[in-house]
């Protein structure tokens, strides 16, 4: 499970918790990008996430959505981890 540090950049406790799952940040869109796209999403920034090789299976078939016969293990998981490293973010981020 991906652990927010607070001693350092934020992109940087981001990339630190992914690669614990072997997940990396694949680019970030500022607000003024989002703004431009006219997607909908009212954010400072996004973060893209996603990974390069092997090693997110590493992480991924020791998971219980991996073994647990359900529909669509990788993308519960990737929900799973994705959105408990956002919660983090964002609490992290009310608190500094």
């Amino acid at each position: 499970m991906p652990v927010i540090e607070t001693n350092t950049s934020p992109i940087d406790t981001i990339e630190s918790a992914l690669s614990k799952c072997g997940m990396q940040v694949r680019g970030v869109l500022s607000q003024s990008d989002l703004n431009e796209l006219d997607c909908g999403i009212n954010a400072r920034s996004l973060v893209l996430v996603g990974n390069v090789g092997s090693a997110i299976w590493t992480s991924f078939v020791r998971s219980f959505e991996y073994t647990d016969g359900q529909a669509d293990p990788m993308d519960r998981w990737s929900q799973r981890i994705i959105g408990k490293l956002g919660y983090n973010a964002i609490a992290l981020r009310q608190i500094r």
